[in-house]
Order: C-alpha cells, then structure tokens, then sequence
C-alpha cells in the first residue's frame, strides 16, 4: 500500500514531491534507495502522487488557518495522511460539498472529505447513511411563518390597458 511506502521513505529521510511537470520527484540521502525502493516507487506512482499531493494541501491548510510553522504544519499534515482509512470509492456516495468521491474516511460515526476536510456523510441512529448538508439546514417552523401578517403593499403606478408600461415600484 502506498501509505505504508510513503511511511518507509520518510523513515529513511526520502523527501517526495511533485515537479512543475507533474512528475513524482524525490531527494534521498546517499544509499537510501535500493533497486527494490525504487521498484516498488514506480509501481505505486499514483497513489504516491496523491498522497504527496494530499499532503502538500493539507500541511498550507494547516499553516494558513492554524498559524503554525511549515515543521509543524507538516507534522500536523503527515498524522493525517498516515491515519485515516480511506474508504473504497462507492457509488453514489460523494462529497456534497466539493463533489469528490475519491477521498472519503470513516471518521466519527461518518465519512469524511479528505478533499475539504469536512464531514460529507453521517450514520443515524438506525444505521442509515445521510447527507450532511441535508443535516445542517435550518429547520424553519412554517406555523410562525404562516402565522404572521402580511406586510401592506402600497402599489405607487398601475399599468391600465391602453397606458404606456410604468414601472410597479414597491415601498
């Protein structure tokens, strides 16, 4: 699994990044990488890449809005990254807010975006699967609503047949 290589590297003081070509770049300390490294590099590429690339954003993310230093904004970033399981992409099941299916993680009771970080699905209490944008809308009472008078409206121009079209001004 990529997270689990991703996790040797580091160990072994490999530093992975993208370049501005799109390509996986790496700088690693003399003999850190043997045949077999590099091997298994080339083999999970992809999933290397997104990592990086998940990596990259959440650790700006942090650093941003957390004000941390990039040492431990990054810190912050790789507990993320090498924590979550990451769900299998399920159809249907995308994140209603970024529209990304390709990165939800069971986390609390739900699934949550790995691309906006932010909760996307939640279990109830019987075990169903709901949206969570559907779960944070405000819930209005209609009988207050319903309840309450109508404001007066004073019409200030009226179009007759015949006239010439003035506008309806409200106040």
């Amino acid at each position: 699994m990529a997270a689990e290589l991703l996790a040797e590297l580091r160990s072994r003081g490999v530093l992975l990044s993208i370049d501005v070509d799109g390509r996986l770049a790496f700088d690693a300390p003399a003999g850190a990488l043997g045949d077999d490294l590099i091997q298994r590099m080339r083999a999970q590429r992809d999933e290397l890449m997104i990592l990086v690339e998940r990596f990259e954003e959440r650790a700006a993310i942090v650093e941003h809005d957390g004000g941390l230093s990039r040492d431990e904004s990054e810190a912050v970033a790789w507990e993320a990254i090498a924590t979550p399981r990451f769900v299998s992409p399920m159809i249907g099941y995308i994140c209603p807010w970024c529209r990304s299916g390709s990165h939800l993680i069971e986390h609390d009771g739900g699934l949550r975006c790995g691309h906006c970080d932010r909760e996307a699905w939640r279990f109830d209490d019987d075990g169903a699967i709901v949206r969570c944008d559907w779960i944070e809308r405000i819930e209005v009472d209609v009988g207050l609503i319903v309840s309450q008078p109508i404001p007066e409206v004073k019409v200030v121009a009226r179009i007759d047949a015949g006239e010439q079209l003035q506008p309806n001004l409200i106040t």
